[in-house]
C-alpha cells in the first residue's frame, strides 16, 4: 500500500461522528476519577440511554497532559472537557470522542460523556495523565496486559525514522494470542499517530513507557492511537492479537514534527525532502479566531508535492491533498493541533513549507 493511501487511511480513523450537540438532556453524576499510587491512567465504563449525559470530575496539575479516548457501541458518544472554574477546553459542538492537551491550571476538571441517541449504548473511556517526575513504578513484564489472559510476547525491534522523515510503515505477521512490542524514542509535546490494519480487523494496540506508565491498554481493543506524549523518554508500542490464529498486519506509525515559532514571530519555514508517493507530517497549535496561512514550494516548474491540512481533535479535513493545492488560508474554528502534511506524487522532491498563524 502506498504511503499516500496509508495517510488517508490513518486520517479517516480519527474522524469523529457527525452528531448533534447536547441540548436538553438528563445529566447523571459519575463521580470523581482518582488514580491509585503509581497509576497514571484509568478506564471508566458505563451505559447511557439516548439523550443522556454523565459527568465526571478529576484533579491534575498545571501543564500535565490529559488524554481521553472514548469508545461506544453506537460510535456516537462524544466528550466535553472544562475546568471547574469554567474554562472550556473542548465542548460538545466539536463532536469529538478524543481529547488531549496540556492542562492550563492546577485544580479540578469536568468530563461529560454524552449519547445523542436515540438508542442506549455502552461506553468506556481511558483517562491518562502521566506524571512529570517522581519515583517510577516497577516496570511490569507486559504493561497493559492485565485481565487479558496469558500471552506470548516477543520484541519487534526499534522504530526509527530516516533523516527528515516522520512516518514509518511496518508489515509482518503475529501469532494468535501473542503481542509484538516495538520501542521508539520521542520527546515532550510530540504527537503519536499509530494504526494497525489486518485481515481480521481484530488486532489492537497498547502504549506504555520505560517507567511502566500505561497510556493506552490493548485490553480496550483500539486499532489506532492518538496520544500527546508528555515527556522525552523511551516508549513501547504493542501490537496484540486476541484471536487464536495468526494474522498479517500493516502498522502505520507517525510522529509529526512540531512547528515552533521564534519569540515574537508569527511564522516559520521548514525545509526538507519527501520520497516519491511519500508524506512528511507537521503539527501546529492554533487558537480559535486566529488565521493560518500555509504555502508549499517544491520542485522546479510544476509542483511535485501538495498540501493536506486536518484537525487533530475534530477530525475535519480542511484541505485534501487530492485537490493538488500548494497554498491555504483559513480561519481557525477551534483551539487544537492542526496536522499539516506534505504529500508527494510519483517523484521524490525537495520542499520549503511556510506556516504563519496570526
Amino acid at each position: 500500500m502506498k504511503k499516500v493511501t496509508m495517510s488517508i487511511f490513518l486520517a479517516v480513523l480519527f474522524l469523529c461522528a457527525a452528531v448533534p450537540a447536547m441540548a436538553q438532556t438528563t445529566l447523571m453524576i459519575g463521580g470523581t476519577i482518582a488514580f491509585h499510587p503509581g497509576q497514571s491512567s484509568q478506564v471508566i465504563s458505563g451505559r447511557l440511554d439516548g439523550g443522556v449525559a454523565v459527568r465526571y470530575e478529576f484533579y491534575a496539575s498545571a501543564n500535565q497532559t490529559a488524554s481521553i479516548a472514548l469508545n461506544s457501541d453506537n460510535q456516537q458518544a462524544i466528550l466535553s472537557v472544562k475546568s471547574l472554574t469554567g474554562q472550556v477546553l473542548m465542548d460538545l459542538n466539536q463532536k469529538s470522542a478524543i481529547f488531549g492537551m496540556p492542562l492550563p491550571a492546577t485544580g479540578g476538571y469536568e468530563i461529560i460523556v454524552y449519547n445523542p441517541g436515540p438508542m442506549a449504548t455502552n461506553y468506556n473511556f481511558l483517562l491518562s495523565i502521566p506524571p512529570f517526575t517522581g519515583a517510577a513504578p516497577a516496570v511490569p513484564a507486559n504493561p497493559g496486559y492485565a485481565n487479558t489472559g496469558p500471552r506470548q510476547y516477543r520484541m519487534g525491534g526499534t522504530i526509527q525514522f530516516a533523516l527528515g522523515e516522520t512516518m514509518a510503515q511496518i508489515s509482518g505477521s503475529i501469532d494468535g494470542g501473542s503481542c509484538t512490542r516495538y520501542d521508539f524514542y520521542a520527546g515532550n509535546d510530540n504527537l503519536l499517530l499509530a494504526s494497525v490494519a489486518s485481515e481480521t480487523r481484530r488486532l489492537n494496540l497498547g502504549l506504555s513507557d520505560n517507567t511502566g506508565a500505561l497510556y493506552v491498554s490493548n485490553a480496550l481493543g483500539y486499532g489506532y492511537i492518538r496520544q500527546l506524549l508528555s515527556k522525552t523518554t523511551k516508549y513501547s508500542l504493542d501490537i496484540c492479537n486476541p484471536d487464536m490464529t495468526a494474522s498479517k498486519f500493516d502498522l502505520t506509525f507517525v510522529i509529526p514534527a512540531r512547528i515552533r515559532f521564534a519569540k515574537g514571530s508569527y511564522g516559520a519555514q521548514m525545509n526538507g525532502s519527501v520520497k516519491a508517493n511519500g508524506v512528511v507530517s507537521y503539527t501546529a497549535y492554533a487558537s480559535a479566531g486566529q488565521t493560518m496561512f500555509v504555502n508549499l514550494q517544491s520542485g522546479t516548474g510544476q509542483p511535485n508535492a501538495f498540501l493536506r491540512i486536518s484537525g487533530i481533535q475534530d477530525g475535519v479535513i480542511y484541505l485534501d491533498h487530492q485537490a493538488k493545492l500548494t497554498s491555504w488560508t483559513g480561519y481557525i474554528p477551534i483551539k487544537q493541533d492542526y496536522l499539516i502534511e506534505v504529500v508527494s506524487y510519483q517523484a521524490a522532491t525537495n520542499y520549503a513549507l511556510n506556516v504563519n498563524i496570526y
